[in-house]
């Protein structure tokens, strides 16, 4: 089947979020408004790719049409992200070089209650959330009533998450077992909710038109996003389960969501965007190799020091910059693991021009 390219365009920019935010929130550069710009990011860029990961999930779905097939894959694909997880899990604790024991072992608590460290804790929260969909269709006697049955479940956790945040929000911030449970439960239903959402409004945004009409309805719920963000000020981080008022949180998550992916399906009608559809389909190197322990940003960092600090065009050539760097270790990680099939960016860029 062939990839929805506004969706990799949706995840490109989303992925360039990511690496703003965590540019801005590990001080490693600043601008004017940045603080705006961070709280802005922080309330919907990582429930974005949650619901991505649902309407792809509900493609899936709708091509594979028999029942022990699509088990299989839905199986194969959260091995791949358990397996994925454990691995740079454990390979992040070697790089860290804890300097205490009671280091190692809050680290292998992060890893066996599956609330990770960042960055990589995005692919427990994605293993468990894509399980309850796996979960439904195994268990379900009809599959004709897959959707009603996401949707009742959709409604289950919206609540739920509201119940486990109010009794256990005080007790997320502590690095011990329950602690750590605490977090991956309640950022469980959280993720689930905007991975259930996109598989049952996927359909739907794949049957919409580019338009001017739909252009100026993405812009206009991108406006009142960000209006709202600066009136509600409801300070987030997925991560760590912190979201703020609940209700704060979902309603700009929604919105934002909904216009970046909107924005993203008027647009790939207007111009291919190799770049953004590029980093689209890199987003698991991007999100690995800019963050901690590797120390990606930083070196970013050094290397634009030609522009002032504290200014955007320095903030603008850091995030180039780290994009590169992320860029070429995709393509030597594509190298490596033979998937590499010799098509450069350049020429990419020019066959969906032409």
């Amino acid at each position: 089947m062939e990839r929805k390219r506004y969706l990799d365009i949706a995840k490109g920019i989303a992925i360039i979020l990511v690496v703003t935010g965590h540019l801005i929130d590990e001080k490693v550069v600043s601008f004017a408004h940045s603080d705006y710009v961070l709280l802005m990011i922080y309330n919907f860029h990582m429930p974005v790719f949650f619901f991505i990961s649902g309407i792809l999930m509900a493609e899936t779905l709708d091509r594979v049409k028999k029942k022990e097939e699509l088990l299989k894959h839905y199986a194969r694909s959260l091995v791949k992200l358990l397996l994925i997880f454990v691995i740079l899990s454990g390979l992040y604790i070697l790089l860290m070089n804890p300097g205490s024991t009671e280091e190692v072992l809050t680290q292998l608590r992060f890893l066996f209650t599956l609330r990770g460290r960042a960055p990589i804790w995005f692919m427990s929260a994605l293993f468990l959330s894509e399980l309850t969909v796996y979960m439904i269709y195994k268990f379900q006697r009809n599959t004709l009533n897959t959707r009603r049955n996401v949707a009742i479940v959709l409604v289950a956790t919206f609540l739920l998450s509201f119940v486990a945040y109010g009794f256990c929000a005080d007790r997320i911030a502590k690095d011990s077992i329950s602690g750590c449970l605490f977090n991956t439960v309640i950022r469980y239903f959280v993720t689930t909710v905007f991975l259930l959402i996109g598989f049952l409004a996927g359909k739907y945004i794949n049957m919409l038109k580019p338009s001017v009409a739909l252009f100026a309805l993405a812009a206009a719920i991108t406006s009142v996003f960000g209006v709202l963000v600066l009136k509600l000020d409801n300070s987030v981080n997925v991560h760590l389960a912190k979201f703020g008022t609940m209700w704060k949180f979902y309603l700009l998550s929604v919105l934002g969501s909904v216009s970046l992916i909107l924005i993203s399906r008027t647009i790939e009608s207007i111009y291919s965007f190799p770049v953004l559809s590029y980093l689209g389909r890199a987003t698991l190197i991007i999100m690995i190799v800019h963050y901690k322990p590797f120390n990606t940003m930083n070196f970013a960092r050094l290397l634009s020091v030609k522009f002032s600090e504290g200014t955007f065009l320095n903030f603008l050539a850091t995030l180039v910059i780290v994009l590169i760097i992320c860029s070429l270790v995709n393509e030597m990680y594509k190298v490596i693991s033979g998937k590499y099939k010799g098509k450069s960016l350049v020429k990419e860029k020019k066959e969906n021009t032409n």
